[in-house]
């Protein structure tokens, strides 16, 4: 089961939703939550963890996503090599060594991709639940 965070990073991460998975999402899950900017997890969220390069799945997920006006980012645990290498095959900004579920390295890299307004986004992780949920501080 996946956690789905949608509104705004505040104080703790605790899901709104829950999905299947990430590919169990319809496009109109975006669209009626007025999602703009989706975080999305790599490491067994978007593809397994020892994958360096996307799926045809992750590759037509990440194209439906900017296709409709949504711009998608991956936010992972992992080293630079892997998440890096990853993300620019999908031509994505990505933040690796992110410390999730903790959300400082979070809120620091939407400003630094000028998301100065924190609304209208979603965070998706299997690591995100109400007992890990931990201050944004």
């Amino acid at each position: 089961m996946y956690n789905l965070l949608v509104g705004e990073i505040m104080k703790k991460l605790i899901p709104n939703f829950y999905a299947k998975n990430i590919y169990s999402l319809e496009l109109d899950f975006f669209k009626n939550n007025g999602i703009k900017y989706v975080f999305c997890d790599l490491d067994n969220t978007l593809d397994a963890f020892n994958t360096y390069f996307p799926s045809e799945r992750s590759l037509a997920f990440i194209k439906s996503l900017k296709d409709n006006g949504i711009t998608p980012f991956i936010v992972s645990n992992n080293r630079d090599s892997r998440v890096g290498k990853y993300a620019r095959s999908l031509d994505v900004s990505y933040l690796c060594r992110s410390g999730k579920p903790r959300g400082k390295k979070i809120k620091k890299f939407a400003l630094d991709n000028n998301l100065n307004n924190l609304r209208n986004k979603l965070i998706i992780s299997r690591y995100i639940s109400n007992a890990q949920s931990t201050a944004l501080s």
